[in-house]
């Protein structure tokens, strides 16, 4: 009976955290993308996304907003690690899963960790505006959240992610394990 009893506790608790936020925790290596939109008339535009490929010939390079809009056709929404207590604490509240308390802490130090290993080159949209793009290879775990699931505080140097209709998923670092920096070369490949 004692048997049964632990082996039903381990088996809820790998079902709980499985459960976060409707979502499972995904192991994965991707490119982390951190587009810096800057023009004379406007604030910056900070906005982070993630994806396995990325084919620069698909980004739409009229303005700032149609650069993001292409982005994120084929990458997925990043969360400004800026307010990644928020985030997680909102996907806590709304689940009532509180197997996500250990990540909370964690956003300052992904920050530097990606900026520390990140590859940056510009680009100059159609309209002057320039696109400071910095690439960083992580591995780790992943949460995979649907956009209308859960309400994202906002953030004053990012487009409102409600009017990208390309956006419908997000993902959230949760445990990262290496940060690479990609080779000059393979970035000249990716954004030419």
């Amino acid at each position: 009976m004692k048997n049964k009893l632990t082996l039903l506790i381990v088996i809820l608790g790998v079902s709980l955290q499985m459960f976060a936020i409707g979502n499972e925790l995904q192991k994965d290596t991707r490119l982390y993308f951190e587009l810096d939109i800057r023009s004379e008339t406007s604030h910056p535009v900070i906005m982070g996304g993630i994806t396995k490929k990325f084919d620069c010939s698909k980004l739409n390079l009229s303005d700032g907003k149609s650069f993001i809009s292409s982005f994120y056709e084929q990458a997925y929404f990043v969360p400004s690690l800026l307010i990644y207590d928020d985030v997680l604490e909102e996907s806590i509240r709304v689940n009532n899963d509180s197997t996500l308390l250990k990540y909370l802490g964690q956003g300052q130090k992904f920050m530097n960790l990606i900026a520390g290993n990140g590859r940056e080159t510009k680009l100059i949209l159609n309209n002057g505006e320039n696109v400071f793009i910095r690439v960083t290879e992580i591995t780790g775990q992943f949460l995979h959240c649907e956009k209308e699931k859960i309400l994202l505080p906002a953030v004053s140097n990012e487009y409102p992610i409600n009017e990208i209709k390309e956006i419908v998923d997000f993902y959230i670092p949760i445990d990262i394990t290496d940060y690479i920096k990609p080779s000059r070369k393979c970035i000249k490949e990716m954004i030419k």
